[in-house]
């Protein structure tokens, strides 16, 4: 089953992912919300007694709440509500997700990024779209602990207007400011917090008067309630107001706390965190990642992905695969489709706006809430640009609710029908807060970069370095094999992490995994360019193409294509005029994986051809 979203701001509501879950039953509905209120931990089953029937609890109070629990579960599913008779709790995210548990995580990434002050403003609003406004579980019967939970949700709600003041008045949105603080103040008349940012956001507005009147009201309800003053800040902002002082130019520096890389990728990691920080303030871009396979690039994006939900963004993510290549734009119709399925069908519509017909002509499924798909209105050519059109039309409504990322994985596998919606969307950006990020194998994916160079930013993600490997070494509890695993993989990711793990494990020999990913990568090439590598790696480590064409009978014209193809799928690398295996790994599983009887014929009639060559018979 799909996750559980239970709402509590406002009405109680629960959502199973492909809509909204009746819960039958008021008390049903009372122990779910209980439960939710909880935050995922344990509730004894004598609290929950005492909170459904405060003051006439049933003869058999455990059966009966045993009964509710078994409705909910199957209304819910069977793991939504966990434990037995002593204590039921709910499952955490992201079985589980509880608006009133999400806010807080957002309210606390806000206070996080305050040195980034684009970041910290996406989470803060995220975070009081979550909560809304109106009041936790409005209209249940008053209880202490509805009481508790809406004064711990107010103090989340005021930590995100102050946060998404703050962050306002660094990145110069003065309406924004005057909006987050103002609301926090009328909240709560003693906050001086608040108070103070809404005194900053008048008088960054030029409007000094209402900075003083601020200051008044608050001084007034100080003296009225707690007898007390306004504390020194706000004085010396009161002054300072006072004085025609002007405000401080961008906000006070604050310091930064990233969250940890990738070993070794901070600069890779501080471009997608550019990238992003910039599409939250209304900077579309697209950003390709690009290196040979197992290199770290989809670790990398997954990175990126992370940060994106902890401030609040929204992450659209597929894969491209070959098979699919001919379906039109289907991994970005993958993307999209979950969230038009797990809206409600008026706000699918209105997300869908003038493009509900091509796209329910592109989701068939989702033809009846997005209406009947159109009819053909001209020609093919006419019809492309409509569908882009409605998709663009799909990502800049859902950009305009919270910034967006649209993750498209292994686009070398894509069609160029989504290659060519990826340059419509980057080269006519229109201010939309969208970052579209995609993974590409430089071996395979050479036309769509070209494609995308003249809009895209690209990321090359290459080997990593020593002081990379040795911390992955050490992390791994094997650093004295640091040196030679960095030898044999050439820092290699994929290689670096799998020959550590075999190393870890006391493993000997070349990991499974390993050899699986270096043979899938020679099969993708053909079993021509096998047939070459195999003969190469019975040569050593250094390729001549006139020895491995006189090894295998066969003229050198007819050896160089495969090894240039074997060259750009980088399992092989230029050495002079010839050329020698990427790295140990590549060569050790190749030469072990050929056939015995292939092995012991190549190296017969090597023998007289390495005569002249001693150097390439090291390892043989």
């Amino acid at each position: 089953m799909d996750a559980v979203t239970i709402r509590l701001s406002g009405s109680f509501a629960v959502d199973g992912g492909a809509g909204p879950v009746l819960v039958g039953g008021r008390k049903a509905r009372r122990l779910l919300a209980r439960l939710a209120a909880a935050g995922g931990e344990p509730v004894p089953v004598d609290a929950l007694v005492a909170d459904l029937w405060p003051l006439r609890p049933p003869r058999a109070p455990g059966d009966n709440v045993a009964t509710l629990v078994s409705r909910l579960r199957a209304a819910l599913g069977s793991g939504v509500v966990l434990g037995t008779r002593p204590a039921y709790r709910l499952a955490r995210p992201p079985a589980v997700v509880v608006d009133v548990d999400e806010a807080p995580a957002l309210a606390a990434e806000a206070a996080r990024r305050a040195g980034e002050p684009g970041l910290a403003a996406t989470a803060a609003a995220r975070g009081l779209d979550v909560l809304g406004t109106a009041d936790v579980l409005a209209g249940e019967p008053p209880a202490e602990w509805i009481d508790a939970l809406r004064r711990r949700v107010d103090d989340v709600r005021r930590d995100l207007w102050h946060a998404l003041a703050r962050a306002a008045l660094e990145t110069g949105d003065t309406p924004a400011a005057l909006a987050a603080a103002g609301a926090a103040a009328a909240a709560d008349p003693l906050d001086e917090g608040a108070h103070r940012l809404l005194m900053e956001a008048h008088r960054a507005a030029g409007e000094p008067g209402a900075a003083l009147a601020v200051f008044a009201d608050l001084r007034a309800a100080l003296a009225r309630e707690l007898g007390a003053d306004p504390a020194p800040a706000t004085r010396s902002l009161h002054l300072a107001v006072l004085r025609g002082d002007p405000p401080p130019a961008g906000g006070r520096p604050r310091r930064r706390h990233p969250r940890p890389a990738p070993a070794g990728r901070d600069d890779e990691t501080a471009l997608l965190t550019a990238a992003w920080t910039a599409a939250t303030t209304g900077t579309t871009g697209l950003v390709l990642l690009t290196g040979e396979a197992g290199i770290g690039k989809t670790t990398l994006a997954g990175t990126l992905a992370r940060l994106v939900t902890d401030t609040g963004g929204l992450v659209l993510e597929a894969r491209c695969h070959a098979a699919e290549r001919s379906l039109l734009l289907q991994p970005v119709l993958d993307a999209l489709a979950p969230v038009l399925r797990t809206v409600p069908p008026e706000e699918a519509r209105r997300l869908a706006g003038a493009g509900a017909p091509v796209l329910a002509g592109l989701l068939p499924e989702l033809a009846a809430v997005l209406g009947a798909p159109g009819p053909d209105r001209g020609t093919a050519e006419l019809e492309r640009r409509r569908t882009a059109d409605a998709v663009r039309g799909l990502l800049r409504a859902l950009a305009a609710t919270r910034p967006v990322l649209l993750l498209l994985d292994d686009l070398h596998n894509a069609g160029i029908a989504t290659v060519e919606l990826l340059h419509y969307l980057a080269a006519r950006p229109g201010g939309d807060r969208l970052l579209v990020l995609a993974t590409v194998r430089a071996e395979e994916g050479a036309a769509a970069v070209a494609a995308l160079a003249d809009v895209a930013t690209t990321v090359p993600v290459g080997p990593l370095a020593p002081d990379a490997v040795a911390l992955l070494a050490a992390r791994a509890g094997v650093p004295r094999h640091a040196e030679d695993v960095l030898r044999r993989t050439r820092g290699h990711t994929l290689f670096v992490v799998e020959s550590l793990r075999g190393l870890a494990a006391g493993a000997p020999g070349v990991p499974g995994s390993l050899q699986a990913a270096v043979l899938a990568r020679v099969h993708r090439l053909g079993p021509g360019v096998e047939r070459v590598l195999r003969a190469a790696a019975v040569l050593g480590a250094s390729v001549a193409p006139e020895s491995v064409a006189a090894l295998l009978g066969a003229p050198v014209p007819e050896v160089l294509g495969p090894l240039d193809d074997a060259a750009a799928a980088r399992l092989l690398g230029p050495a002079g005029t010839d050329y020698e295996f990427a790295n140990d790994l590549v060569h050790e599983v190749l030469y072990a994986t050929t056939p015995a009887p292939v092995r012991r014929s190549h190296h017969l009639r090597a023998a007289d051809l390495l005569a002249a060559r001693p150097e390439a018979r090291a390892g043989h």
